[in-house]
């Protein structure tokens, strides 16, 4: 869990690999926003999107948008920058502990473990880190 007092009560990057398995709802008192990127492989052309839900699964809000030609890895991560600048932006954010979820393994690693982060998505991750711990 990454703590980020400033911005949010508390924040978790959670992987999800699983198939087919159905999605669970945040617990009472959490949000849960589901990102992912999306590159096209024969262009390069990526999009990045992601869905906030309560604890009754209602969709508080979505977001989709171009961010050009990037690898898949960088979608994924600037789809989490892009997910904690929205949530940041919630009047009541700091009232929530919310949980971010994404079916990259090597992203939600980086978050939780920058250490690990290869010296080419450093600056990347520490944008993402920055952000969610207000310090941008």
């Amino acid at each position: 869990m990454i703590n980020c007092p400033y911005h949010f009560a508390d924040v978790m990057v959670k992987q999800v690999i699983t198939p087919n398995i159905a999605w669970c709802p945040p617990a009472w008192g959490e949000l849960k926003f589901n990102f992912d990127g999306a590159t096209a492989v024969s262009f390069g052309q990526s999009e990045i999107g992601g869905c906030l839900r309560d604890v009754s699964s209602k969709c508080l809000l979505t977001f989709s948008k171009y961010v050009g030609t990037v690898d898949c890895t960088s979608a994924e991560i600037i789809d989490f920058l892009e997910a904690c600048l929205i949530f940041r932006k919630i009047s009541r954010a700091k009232d929530f502990k919310v949980i971010f979820e994404t079916d990259s393994s090597l992203v939600a690693d980086w978050l939780m473990n920058p250490q690990r982060c290869p010296l080419t998505f450093k600056p990347l991750i520490a944008s993402c880190l920055k952000v969610c711990k207000g310090q941008e």
